[in-house]
């Protein structure tokens, strides 16, 4: 994976990272289908270093289909 064409390297002390996961899916959709969301948020000393998310829709139906939560 390459870096960003304008992104900067600076040297961050581990010690002032945090990280924040989370995770959205409907509880209520006892199957299990639906889309569902994962998403992390990366700090240094409280300021945002990046957001990286990903997602996955699982249907079963013939007619499922996913919208974005």
């Amino acid at each position: 994976m390459e870096p960003h064409p304008t992104a900067t390297r600076t040297q961050v002390d581990p010690a002032l990272l945090s990280l924040e996961l989370r995770h959205h899916h409907h509880l209520t959709d006892r199957s299990g289908d639906g889309l569902q969301v994962w998403s992390a948020r990366i700090d240094a000393d409280g300021e945002p270093l990046g957001t990286p998310s990903a997602a996955r829709c699982l249907s079963t139906g013939a007619a499922a289909t996913c919208t974005s939560a």
